[in-house]
């Protein structure tokens, strides 16, 4: 059920009470000595004050523990030893021993087929390295015989390399010979030529100026050798590129016979690096076929190490199964058999409670959107009336309940520590969650509010006035249902009337 809780400062004090009882006793006194006319008798009244409302939703609940196991023994067998119900159990401990000396012989044996595997491991091992080292030293020979093969093809490459650029550079020397030669042929030639052409120029000149005798005869004489100069020229020129034509030819020839030599011997070294390729291939791959049957072996050793192993495992997990051990600090609830009696498995033997304890309660689903975990709340035990115990929420469940068409949730609550050693397993418990709280506000008792017409108002005590006091429209917050907020119309401090005052219509003694 949802409801809240508040504190009022000054209110209901039995200080405030006398004060107000002697203040009746004097107005009352006053208002007999007064003349006739319009009185109020006086209600009680109380000041506008800060203080806090809180929200909260009351429920009820139990102390129950916070974890709780059925255990079943896991292998069927004679129970040979056991707790009683009601004891005290560590995280641990041993509930339920069964006879386990079948499981004790199979661990035994076990241990020996692992001696004998890890032995034949060992030899496998040792046969595998002597495949290595045998491996090694045919890795190492073939290593060094492709070495000395490989230096055999690039010596052969290089003198073949050689041989080339040593015919190449003959063959350019030739063909640059050959190009001075026609160049100093084509410059010979035509300077001879130029001088026979201006010798015949001066000759025909001469001719023409009507030179005769011994002057012409110079001028013939000059054709003459510079003919002969021309033919002199060019057959040296025609016999230089001749010689250098013929000197290009021994070179092309020559280059040919070293470069054929060279390529000769550098398709043996080819064919005999081939031939010792092979041959250390072969006896790598011989190496290695040991190698891997070694490795084999090892592997199947190992296998059978691991199944003796996993067998070990078995006995062993079967030796744990023997026996249920406590899965935390706590309380033996419940015990479904006797000592000696014959467990079979699944069938729920023991039952343990954490030490851990805690209130739970259930919500109904109008007030379950208000719960959420770390929400405070406040806690008393019927078995402990005198006592308030502190605590916060610590789990809402997404899963309802549904009882009778009741929907509820079910909500845990954890108590702090300073009293926690008042919780008993079982006890009932009432529960105050606090849902909000708004503090340092204006409030005052919700019966002094009165509602007319929509709005709210209340009677503010005023002497000074006829009647004593003045109506005031109000403007109001959250409630808790005893106290409401006053967002306006009132101040802190001022006084109110509880209730709606009373008005006479003459004084007691008018006549």
């Amino acid at each position: 059920m949802y409801k809240s809780k508040h504190t009022v400062r000054n209110y209901k004090n039995s200080s405030n009470f006398l004060y107000y009882f002697l203040t009746v006793a004097l107005v009352f006194a006053g208002i007999t000595l007064t003349a006739c006319k319009n009185e109020t008798i006086d209600a009680e009244t109380v000041k506008a004050s800060r203080s806090s409302i809180s929200q909260i939703v009351d429920t009820t609940g139990n102390v129950d523990s916070a974890e709780y196991k059925n255990l079943s023994i896991p292998s069927a067998g004679k129970v040979v030893k056991s707790v009683k119900k009601g004891d005290y159990v560590k995280k641990g401990e041993i509930l339920i021993e069964i006879d386990d000396r079948r499981t004790e012989l199979l661990i035994s044996q076990t241990e020996e087929n692992i001696t004998i595997a890890e032995s034949s491991l060992k030899m496998a091992k040792l046969n595998y390295q002597n495949a290595l080292d045998a491996n090694h030293i045919a890795v190492q020979l073939s290593k060094d015989n492709n070495e000395m093969a490989s230096q055999s093809v690039k010596s052969a490459l290089t003198a073949l390399e050689n041989a080339n650029n040593i015919g190449s550079a003959s063959m350019q020397t030739a063909n640059i010979s050959l190009l001075n030669a026609q160049n100093s042929y084509n410059q010979t030639i035509s300077q001879a030529k130029t001088a026979l052409e201006q010798a015949n120029y001066q000759l025909s000149t001469a001719k023409n100026n009507g030179l005769t005798g011994i002057a012409l005869a110079q001028y013939e004489s000059a054709v003459a050798t510079a003919q002969a100069s021309y033919n002199s020229t060019v057959a040296a020129a025609e016999a230089s590129i001749n010689s250098a034509a013929s000197a290009i030819n021994q070179a092309e020839a020559s280059a040919r016979s070293g470069s054929e030599n060279a390529e000769e011997a550098y398709n043996q070294a080819l064919i005999s690096q081939s031939l010792t390729y092979w041959n250390t291939l072969a006896s790598l791959e011989q190496a290695e076929s040991q190698i891997k049957a070694a490795l084999e072996s090892i592997n199947t050793a190992n296998i059978q190490v691991e199944i003796a192993k996993i067998n070990l495992d078995i006995a062993k997990l079967d030796i744990e199964n023997m026996s249920i051990k406590s899965p935390f600090d706590g309380i033996v609830q419940n015990i479904n058999f006797t000592e000696g009696e014959y467990l079979s498995p699944g069938i729920a033997a023991i039952t343990v409670i954490s030490n851990e304890l805690e209130i739970k309660t259930n919500i109904e689903e109008s007030d379950i959107s208000k719960i959420k975990p770390g929400q405070k709340a406040e806690i008393t035990l019927d078995a402990y009336p005198g006592e308030i115990l502190s605590g916060e929420v610590k789990e809402v469940s997404k899963i309802s309940n549904n009882l009778a068409g009741v929907i509820t949730f079910p909500v845990t609550i954890k108590v702090a520590e300073e009293k926690r050693e008042l919780l008993m397993y079982g006890i009932s418990a009432n529960i105050t969650i606090f849902i909000s709280e708004n503090t340092d506000i204006l409030v005052v008792p919700s019966i002094s509010i009165f509602e007319e017409n929509g709005k709210n108002y209340v009677y503010l005590y005023d002497p000074s006035g006829n009647e004593g006091f003045t109506i005031k429209e109000v403007e109001t917050g959250i409630s808790d249902f005893e106290n409401t907020e006053i967002i306006s119309g009132l101040n802190e401090g001022e006084e109110i009337f509880l209730i709606k005052p009373e008005r006479e219509k003459t004084n007691m003694f008018s006549r």
